[in-house]
């Protein structure tokens, strides 16, 4: 299985600063979007934080050197910096950050997340959330106490229930999936996610090539007003093909 994939971040219509930060390690088979919390101290420095520890750890390893323990073990250091961080640097104030973290490995690939950041497979035209948001809406939406119509305009939409430097114990949740050649794999930020539908990000996977449809994806954000930071990363399996053919990573733009 050969991996390309398509990285990228912006800022937004509205925000002056990027609180997003995201990590491509094709090589590794390795990728992951941090989203800063609004409204904490430091955002920015918090998914900075995270994502430059996963790659300090990884960089160097190929896709079967690694394993969920490590990848675990990873994440688990890095909250513990972030707290560090917050004693240290912001008098005990938090610098939190959500996570979503996808390893492709052989015939099978791995989620890792906490917060609501999310996380899709993209198989043969149908689009599935593979991840499930920690966050107080998504709690009611689950409990039937909530339409999930409603959520986004419900007064607790951004309240998020996991991140990373918020609490010494992390809860962070995983899932095992399948991987077949053409499947397409998205990890995004909610800015993203809170712009287009299911269906609209779908149809930007139809694109062909996968930077068409990170691109799509981006500027479908950005037509819509893109309100928060949008950031995305497209990976595609293919059979007999080199990573990033069609499709080298693009730095983050800080």
């Amino acid at each position: 299985m050969q991996l390309s994939c398509f990285a990228h971040s912006h800022r937004g219509v509205v925000r002056d600063h990027n609180e997003d930060a995201y990590l491509a390690l094709p090589f590794t088979g390795l990728w992951a979007v941090a989203d800063g919390m609004g409204g904490h101290a430091a955002g920015d420095v918090a998914s900075r934080l995270v994502v430059d520890h996963l790659q300090q750890s990884f960089a160097h390893l190929s896709a079967t050197q690694l394993d969920e323990r490590q990848l675990r073990q990873a994440v688990s250091e890095a909250n513990q910096a972030l707290l560090a961080y917050s004693q240290k640097r912001l008098d005990g104030r938090v610098a939190g950050t959500t996570l979503v973290v996808l390893w492709c490995c052989g015939a099978r690939a791995l989620w890792l997340w906490a917060g609501d950041s999310r996380g899709y497979r993209f198989r043969r035209g149908q689009l599935e959330q593979q991840t499930r948001d920690h966050s107080r809406v998504a709690e009611l939406v689950a409990a039937g106490l909530l339409a999930a119509a409603a959520a986004e305009q419900h007064p607790d939409a951004h309240v998020i229930t996991r991140a990373l430097g918020v609490h010494s114990e992390l809860e962070l949740e995983g899932r095992w999936v399948d991987l077949l050649p053409g499947d397409q794999f998205l990890l995004c930020s909610d800015g993203l996610s809170r712009e287009l539908s299911d269906a609209e990000i779908g149809h930007a996977l139809t694109q062909g090539q996968v930077v068409n449809g990170g691109q799509a994806l981006l500027h479908g954000a950005l037509v819509r007003g893109a309100r928060d930071n949008v950031t995305c990363i497209v990976v595609r399996a293919e059979a007999g093909r080199m990573v990033g053919d069609d499709a080298p990573t693009i730095p983050l733009l800080r």
